[in-house]
C-alpha cells in the first residue's frame, strides 16, 4: 500500500480508532480509554475518558484545541454519540474473550533448569 498520499494530506481517509490502557487482570468497559475520528470537514475529535471506576467523558476538537482544554460534548452531541457507539461496538467485539488469561511461558524443552 503506498501511503504517501495519506501522508501528504492529498487523499482523505475517515477513521476511528480506539485506544486503552486497562493495567487490570479483567479488562472494564471504557476504563483510561480514548476514541479518535476525523471527519470530512477536517476536524480531528478525541473523546476520552480516563476516570477510574466512573464514566466521565471530554470531547476535544484537536484541530481548535491541541491543548484539549475545552470540552465539547454539548456543542458535538452527533459526534459524540458517533464515537461512543463506535467504541461500544468495537468493545462488543474485542471483549468476548476477556475471561481467557494467555499463558505466559518461561524457558523451553532446550533450557536448562537454574535455581
Amino acid at each position: 500500500t503506498n501511503l504517501a498520499p495519506i501522508i501528504l494530506k492529498n487523499e482523505f481517509i475517515q477513521r476511528t480508532l480506539v485506544v486503552e490502557s486497562q493495567r487490570v487482570l479483567v479488562p472494564e468497559k471504557w476504563r483510561y480509554t480514548a476514541v479518535m475520528m476525523n471527519d470530512n470537514e477536517g476536524n480531528d475529535w478525541r473523546l476520552v475518558n480516563n476516570n477510574e471506576g466512573q464514566v466521565k467523558f471530554r470531547l476535544n476538537n484537536m484541530v481548535v484545541d491541541t491543548s484539549q482544554s475545552s470540552n465539547v460534548i454539548g456543542q458535538y452531541p452527533s459526534e459524540f454519540d458517533e464515537m461512543v457507539s463506535y467504541y461500544n461496538t468495537w468493545w462488543n467485539s474485542v471483549s468476548t474473550r476477556d475471561d481467557y488469561i494467555s499463558p505466559i511461558f518461561v524457558g523451553g524443552k532446550e533450557d536448562t533448569v537454574v535455581l
